[in-house]
């Protein structure tokens, strides 16, 4: 249901500096899979969160959920901070 291909997302700081803050993320979930994402503060969990959701745009790679590119926020997922 859900495939990230090679998702990246680089920040700019406003001087111009560049933040990676995901590489090279590839996983595949399927229907009823239940997963859950730790790590450290600041690894980038809730950037994947929101890519997945459609709330920020990837700068490399690819999202898709059930089948359809995540290109934007979408009626069929929600999301709890």
């Amino acid at each position: 249901m859900i495939v990230a291909e090679d998702v990246a997302k680089t920040y700019r700081t406003t001087s111009g500096d560049a933040i990676k803050a995901l590489a090279r993320i590839s996983l595949a979930i399927g229907d009823g899979d239940f997963v859950c994402v730790v790590g450290p503060s600041g690894c980038g969990k809730s950037t994947f969160l929101r890519l997945i959701a459609g709330l920020d745009q990837a700068s490399a790679g690819w999202l898709t959920l059930a089948g359809s590119p995540v290109r934007g926020p979408s009626r069929d997922v929600g999301v709890i901070f």
